[in-house]
């Protein structure tokens, strides 16, 4: 298997030059959003939150205008990019995030959840590079614990882990927004 060698906030390590987590990573995800009926209905709801079109934009305003969107990006060698990431929607399409700092969301029925805007974005604070490796899920878990709620972040991570997949905690990626 090929590898890469990346440094993260100063710490070389070693990944696979393939994605062979992102299976697992749909599948925990998936679990959790769509599938699992842990907790209330309304702590349910906080983790399927939609919004439309104007509403996520001002969401993705709050998220790329906070210290940890910085602290984000800094810790995965990026350096401050811009003032936020080219937003583009797209009746139903996939969400994805590109290299180019450009994110491509799925609009269905005029909504979009909350959790594929994290997603994406957190794709996109680490950089390409990372796929859906540690540094991404890391990222993910700490924007949802941010910007959803501690609870949901929880129930993803322990999912990660059921799978296997490891969440390492890294330093900078705690810091509050």
């Amino acid at each position: 298997m090929k590898t890469q060698t990346i440094t993260l906030n100063g710490t070389q390590f070693t990944l696979p030059v393939r994605d062979t987590e992102r299976g697992k990573v749909y599948a925990a995800e998936i679990d959790v959003f769509y599938y699992d009926n842990y907790g209330t209905p309304e702590e349910r709801r906080v983790r399927r939150h939609l919004r439309d079109v104007a509403g996520t934009e001002a969401f993705i305003d709050k998220i790329v205008s906070s210290r940890l969107w910085l602290n984000l990006l800094l810790a995965s060698g990026q350096g401050w990019r811009g003032p936020k990431p080219t937003i583009r929607f797209r009746k139903n399409a996939r969400a994805h995030a590109k290299q180019s700092f450009v994110v491509l969301l799925g609009v269905f029925d005029g909504l979009i959840e909350d959790w594929v805007v994290l997603h994406e974005l957190a794709h996109i604070a680490v950089g390409a590079k990372y796929r859906h490796h540690w540094p991404y899920r890391r990222a993910f878990l700490t924007l949802l614990a941010h910007f959803m709620d501690q609870k949901t972040a929880d129930l993803v991570e322990s999912r990660y882990e059921a799978r296997g997949l490891k969440t390492p905690h890294f330093p900078v990626f705690a810091d509050n927004p």
